[in-house]
């Protein structure tokens, strides 16, 4: 899929750069992912700090239970443009979206997002995943995603859509379970780790 046009950057200057310093800037892990994904509108729970894809894709809505994000972006003298933020605790309902409005999901460090958010997410559409939390262990026991692509490494600026099963091959099957991620709060080990997993919802 051709990458689509994507917002100019916004000039977050210090408001945001200390906590991109620490986190890394994921502008080009998310560039690559819209080169697959397409799509307007994401849907960011548990974003905390992540402006990125507002450089990527057109619409995003952040939420997150901290207030920090969006009071800092409300202090700004230009508010980005596509931006919303809704100040909740992500496990219980969202009167601020509709249901299937997302294109794409991302769920990073955030805990087990597609629990509650899939709802959100509409047919065909994708998830974007790591495993540091379990999100991505617990959509490859779901039956409505399905694998479409991995980022090998943060570093690694393209995703790779071949030859997956071994990303998705635990290495102690016995564990890899949805009650043992939950329980755990963290992802099963795979023959193969990556940075980041891509889905797309293939069912209800």
């Amino acid at each position: 899929m051709t990458d689509p046009a994507s917002p100019q950057p916004f000039p977050w200057g210090e408001a945001f750069g200390g906590y991109l310093e620490t986190i890394g800037d994921r502008t080009a892990s998310y560039r690559a992912a819209r080169a697959i994904t397409g799509g307007e509108r994401v849907l960011y729970p548990g974003s905390y700090l992540d402006a990125a894809p507002l450089s990527v894709w057109p619409e995003v809505t952040f939420v997150d239970s901290d207030r920090t994000f969006a009071t800092a972006v409300s202090a700004l003298p230009t508010t980005p443009t596509g931006a919303r933020f809704v100040v909740a605790d992500y496990r219980e309902p969202l009167a601020e979206v509709a249901n299937g409005w997302a294109d794409v999901l991302i769920s990073l460090y955030a805990g087990p997002v597609t629990r509650y958010f899939t709802r959100y997410l509409a047919d065909g559409a994708y998830l974007l995943a790591n495993n540091s939390h379990g999100d991505a262990s617990l959509a490859l026991l779901d039956p409505r995603y399905e694998l479409v692509a991995v980022q090998p490494t943060w570093a690694s600026m393209q995703y790779r859509t071949g030859n997956l099963d071994s990303f998705a091959r635990a290495r102690k099957p016995e564990t890899f379970t949805v009650d043992q991620v939950l329980a755990s709060g963290r992802g099963v080990a795979f023959e193969r780790p990556a940075a980041c997993y891509l889905f797309r919802r293939v069912g209800r």
